[in-house]
């Protein structure tokens, strides 16, 4: 799941349909739990109706986050018990509430033995969160779970990144600059806050921006980039793994492959994991404006690269891969997060950059229920000896009962270094415009398009992009020689989308 910030920095202009349409955008990203961050507000009935209704779970933050507070004064504590209870027993009667929890990243360095300028003592912190919260939740929503901090650990309470137990926000890569593998040193048991930045798209960038402020250091774009590390963080980032663009639209866009690069990398490692790492919820969901942000859903609910890779990466059967470069030896990976077992095979192809196949295989896989397991590892030092790590690409299908029910790729070198072979993609539209009502939950138009896409050689990141809005059920995707891509956009001007359509591809 996510993180969720308010939806506006106008909280009135928040209208049910905006709502709807980003929390369906997160259960149509296969996510099944949303943090209400103690930063944020207490949301709106229409916000849990919704989670109540798509199967969301609610982790609900107490609204303390990031600061020490004045336990010692009795007023505020009455008026911290009595907001506790208003809103307590305003939710406690929803489906979707999972778990209260007392407060945002205090236990992250901001309390300690005795008070400083800079931390609360351990014996008044207790007084809050260790006691009167949780007298609340007991009194008034006595079934539910109380958690006093996230991030927590309830062995030693003195480490909030502790990998035995509890939760933790891991931000070593952003803040520290640790490179996106760093994730995969992390084995933490639940991991709540994680997360990169990309900027928004061209249409989101126009809003707020004349052609002349497209630069990532103007003014303009500086006002609205939310870290003040960010656009050195993204372009650190950017020159390890891809080339740098030569303009800012470009840059926009690659941005978002970059963010979906990283966190996909974290994703697909703490889901291999499993049953020791439980929990991924990546920071953030939503924005509150036009902003450079961690978001995978831009303030007008548009679906960032990060979103359609974060879907495929969530989704209950996952295909991954592990390559160990020492070894030229790949790991092939089956994740079942379903309450039944799987029973399939895992098909694996090896692509020339320049189209030519070099090899395939067949993996049988029976797992059980909510498992993860290596199924085979597979030699490559012969082909990749041959050929060079930076001209092969592998797909992986996930296959059952004659369907394809998952897919992804692997890469034998960073992106930058891979021999992209310069190749157009052609599409075409398949049928008639498929026209049907209005949904009047979001009041997104529904008519509907099928594009089919090929290419004579295979690119990992092709995306549609259009003058007009539009959503489509896979973007950023792979594409491999000889095989259809199939697409489903749906969009309030067909008409118009067509016109100005255009297939765009990371190399």
């Amino acid at each position: 799941g996510a993180n969720w910030i308010p939806a506006d920095a106008f909280l009135p202009r928040v209208s049910k349909a905006q709502y709807q349409d980003l929390l369906q955008s997160a259960a149509d990203a296969n996510m099944n739990m949303i943090r209400v961050w103690g930063g944020g507000i207490y949301e709106s009935e229409d916000f849990y109706d919704i989670c109540d209704e798509l199967g969301l779970m609610v982790w609900q933050d107490f609204l303390f986050v990031c600061s020490a507070y004045p336990v010692f004064q009795p007023n505020f504590m009455e008026n911290v018990r009595q907001e506790a209870i208003d809103n307590v027993k305003r939710l406690r009667h929803r489906a979707s509430l999972a778990l209260w929890c007392g407060n945002n990243e205090i236990e992250m360095g901001l309390v300690g033995d005795l008070w400083t300028p800079w931390k609360m003592g351990w014996s008044d912190y207790d007084k809050l969160f260790n006691q009167l919260l949780p007298d609340v939740v007991q009194q008034f929503d006595s079934q539910r779970d109380y958690y006093p901090a996230s991030p927590h650990s309830p062995q030693n309470r003195n480490d909030a990144h502790c990998m035995k137990s509890g939760d933790a926000h891991l931000w070593k890569v952003w803040h520290k600059k640790e490179p996106f593998e760093w994730y995969e040193t992390a084995f933490h048991r639940f991991i709540s806050e994680f997360g990169f930045q990309s900027f928004p798209e061209p249409k989101t960038l126009a809003t707020f921006a004349l052609p002349e402020d497209l630069k990532i250091d103007s003014e303009v774009m500086k006002s609205h980039q939310r870290s003040p590390i960010g656009n050195e963080n993204i372009t650190h980032y950017m020159k390890d793994w891809f080339k740098i663009p030569s303009n800012f639209t470009d840059l926009a866009w690659m941005s978002q492959v970059l963010q979906a690069t990283g966190m996909t990398i974290a994703v697909e490692h703490w889901r291999r994991q499993m049953p020791r790492t439980m929990g991924a919820l990546y920071w953030q969901l939503n924005d509150c404006w036009q902003v450079a942000s961690w978001s995978s859903l831009d303030y007008f609910g548009r679906w960032k690269a990060f979103h359609y890779a974060i879907k495929r990466a969530f989704a209950p059967l996952l295909v991954s891969s592990v390559y160990d470069a020492s070894k030229k030896e790949m790991q092939l990976w089956m994740t079942n997060d379903h309450l039944l077992s799987f029973e399939g095979e895992i098909r694996w192809k090896l692509f020339h950059t320049d189209g030519r196949s070099l090899g395939a295989g067949i993996e049988p896989c029976n797992i059980s229920a909510q498992k993860s397991v290596c199924i085979n590892t597979l030699n490559l030092r012969n082909i990749l000896a041959k050929h060079g790590e930076k001209s092969v690409i592998c797909k992986l299908e996930a296959w059952k009962n004659g369907v394809c029910v998952a897919e992804n790729v692997q890469l034998f070198a960073k992106p930058k270094d891979v021999a992209w072979q310069v190749s157009s993609i052609k599409y075409q539209v398949s049928s008639e415009i498929q026209n049907k009502p209005t949904d009047q939950q979001t009041n997104k138009p529904t008519d509907q398009l099928t594009i089919i896409l090929t290419s004579p050689a295979p690119y990992i990141w092709v995306w549609l992009d259009a003058d007009v809005d539009f959503r489509a059920d896979d973007n950023f995707f792979p594409i491999f020689p000889n095989q259809e891509k199939v697409i489903q956009v749906t969009t309030a001007n067909p008409e118009a989308f067509l016109e100005s359509l255009r297939v765009k591809k990371a190399v």
